[in-house]
C-alpha cells in the first residue's frame, strides 16, 4: 500500500468520521460491471453501516441513472432510504447555460461545439 503524502491522513479521516462527519460521493453505480455489482453493493452498504456507527454526521451520496435505480433500489433500501431524482436538462436549458458562459475567444464556435457534444443522443 502506497503511503500518502498528507500529514497523518488516517488520523484526519478518523477524526472527521467520528465527529463532524464526512461527505462521501459515489458517482456512477450504473457504470459498475454486472460481474462486480454484488461485491460493490456489499461494500457500499458496509461502508454506510460503518460510517453510521461512527457518527450520524457522515453522509454518502450514491448516484446512478434512474432506470438502474429501479432495478437495484431494494439492494440499498435500508442504508439509503432517501432518494432524489433529477430531471435531465433540456436542449434549450443547455444552450441558455452555454450562452452565459464566458469563453476566452470564439464564443459562438465554442457554444456550438459544446452544445453539440452535450446534446448528441438526447431525445
Amino acid at each position: 500500500m502506497a503511503k500518502n503524502q498528507v500529514y497523518k491522513i488516517q488520523d484526519c479521516f478518523d477524526n472527521y468520521a467520528c465527529n463532524k462527519g464526512l461527505l462521501i460521493l459515489l458517482d456512477g453505480l450504473d457504470e459498475v460491471s454486472s460481474t462486480n455489482y454484488n461485491k460493490i453493493s456489499e461494500c457500499i452498504n458496509g461502508l454506510s453501516r460503518v460510517l453510521n456507527d461512527l457518527s450520524e454526521s457522515n453522509t454518502i451520496v450514491l448516484t446512478m441513472r434512474t432506470q438502474f435505480h429501479q432495478q437495484v433500489k431494494m439492494d440499498f433500501s435500508v442504508n439509503f432510504p432517501h432518494n432524489t431524482f433529477l430531471k435531465p436538462f433540456t436542449p434549450s436549458h443547455i444552450y441558455e447555460f452555454l450562452s452565459r458562459w464566458r469563453f476566452d475567444k470564439n464564443t459562438e464556435q465554442n457554444i456550438s461545439r459544446v452544445y453539440k457534444d452535450l446534446t448528441d443522443g438526447l431525445p
